[in-house]
């Protein structure tokens, strides 16, 4: 990691070169925060600066700076990442007046009085400004201004001339770049829909989905938990993923529910094979026509192409899944102690679209991670949602 006061390399707490302690070091109190400071520390980019220096420049900014908003995005930012790669640019904007430290320092004052403001804030400003990029401050300082008699004086203007120049100066204008979208990856967790998750129903809580796949523009998403209980089908008789009542609920009650609008038109058509080959071999049960869904659940081959679930081998914990408060409480989602999914809770039993031993059961992912069948009407099975996404599209 980087010492946050002097930007040196360390491997413990307590920096071998100036003796900052990172167990004092100030907690960020968001969210954003607390990503900002993780993103800074893994990838190289510490503070060259203590974080009081970076605060007192930004005090001294305040006035200047183009909105309160945005004064408190920089104090954030400073304040968690320091100031290294801002101080780089502060130096090479000021190279850029080709004037001596000296004469700049000068120059610097006599823009700085001409905002209006009373001459220590002004001077507090630019000797800010040069300890925070660390240069000297010169010995001679910027001459007093003359100041006007009583009689001359008069307010400063509401809006001086001079403030856009010192912006300039400080906070350059930068082309606008393109926004670009993070990659992402299998294995990831990402946020998008909403559905219930609490016992009561009453809240919308962000579904969590597991990147399975990614390809392209495309990736391909299951549900973290398991989302709701539901049979296979209502009534017991031979269906098919094509037939069955699960396969309407998802791309009707529960697509209808789940997203909005956007987040529907993000969510891609896709054919969706329920051939032989997507079966277990060992049942041999015809799987039925090929469907065109939004909505789906995995078949048992990529049920064990994805989490290692094998028929009567129960080793894959990674195919264990927790059921969602909602599922078990109103849905009455069977739920199995006794095995534990990788984030520590209880496992359920969810749903694959792929057929049983025979016509009337429909296989499943066991709470033990292995493969099996159950008949299509028992009610205590789980569903984990799957969907195919166009990432330009979906927002994450």
């Amino acid at each position: 990691m980087y010492c946050y006061r002097c930007g040196m390399w360390k491997a413990q707490p307590l920096c071998p070169a100036c003796g900052a302690d990172e167990s004092r070091r100030p907690a960020p109190r968001t969210e954003e925060g607390r990503a900002l400071r993780a993103l800074f520390d893994t990838e190289g980019v510490g503070p060259g600066q203590t974080i009081g220096d970076a605060d007192l420049f930004l005090n001294c900014l305040t006035d200047i700076l183009p909105g309160e908003r945005y004064s408190m995005f920089r104090r954030q930012v400073w304040m968690i990442a320091g100031s290294w790669e801002v101080r780089s640019l502060m130096q090479n904007t000021l190279r850029a007046a080709a004037l001596p430290d000296q004469a700049l320092y000068a120059e610097l004052c006599r823009r700085a009085e001409e905002t209006g403001f009373v001459q220590a804030v002004c001077r507090r400003v630019v000797d800010s400004l040069y300890e925070m990029i660390g240069w000297e401050i010169p010995g001679q300082a910027a001459p007093e201004p003359i100041r006007p008699t009583a009689q001359q004086q008069t307010p400063p203007p509401v809006n001086p001339a001079g403030i856009e120049e010192i912006r300039r100066l400080f906070f350059p204008p930068q082309p606008p770049k393109p926004a670009q979208r993070a990659a992402v990856r299998a294995g990831q967790v990402v946020r998008f829909g909403r559905y219930p998750h609490s016992a009561s129903g009453s809240d919308n809580t962000m579904i969590e989905w597991r990147v399975l796949e990614v390809r392209g523009n495309s990736a391909l998403l299951i549900s973290r938990y398991e989302l709701d209980a539901k049979p296979y089908n209502e009534k017991m008789a031979a269906v098919t993923w094509e037939t069955c009542s699960l396969r309407a609920w998802l791309n009707g009650d529960f697509f209808r529910r789940a997203f909005n609008t956007q987040e529907k038109n993000a969510v891609a058509l896709t054919q969706v094979d329920s051939s032989a080959a997507q079966g277990n071999r060992a049942w041999r049960t015809d799987g039925g026509n090929a469907t065109q869904d939004r909505v789906f659940l995995l078949s048992c081959a990529e049920a064990s192409k994805h989490f290692q679930a094998v028929w009567r081998n129960g080793d894959s914990a990674i195919a264990r899944a927790q059921p969602t408060e909602w599922a078990f409480r109103h849905s009455g989602a069977f739920i199995n102690s006794g095995y534990r999914t990788v984030d520590g809770g209880g496992a359920g039993w969810w749903w694959l679209r792929s057929p049983g031993r025979n016509a009337k059961c429909a296989a499943r992912v066991s709470v033990d991670g292995s493969l099996g069948n159950s008949d299509v009407d028992w009610e205590i099975g789980c569903v984990r949602p799957a969907i195919w996404v166009r990432l330009d599209a979906c927002g994450f």
